[in-house]
């Protein structure tokens, strides 16, 4: 079962994995009617658009701290699914 620790592993994770977490507590809200996770998830979203720069923000991420482990953008695999979640959070919100 669980882990009681945190390994290197869990420690970071895709920009996609970070757009996943936001929108999952977004739809948390929707289904429960809690705006709490709402509010989790936008302060997600908030501190990710910290770290744009043109358009793009870094694809690696620490987990614990909130913080890149990259400086680089990217579209491809990793990166991709979290620009689909800017646009499917709205419509899932109602």
């Amino acid at each position: 079962f669980g882990r009681n620790r945190f390994t290197q592993e869990h420690r970071s994770n895709s920009l996609a994995g970070f757009g996943s977490f936001g929108m999952e507590f977004s739809f948390l809200s929707t289904v429960t009617g809690d705006r709490k996770y709402k509010k989790v998830s936008d302060a997600i979203f908030r501190n990710v658009t910290k770290y744009e720069n043109n358009g793009m923000v870094p694809y690696f991420w620490n987990v614990l701290t909130g913080k890149p482990e990259s400086t680089r953008g990217s579209l491809g695999s990793g990166s991709d699914s979290f620009y689909e979640y800017l646009l499917k959070i709205p419509f899932l919100n109602g």
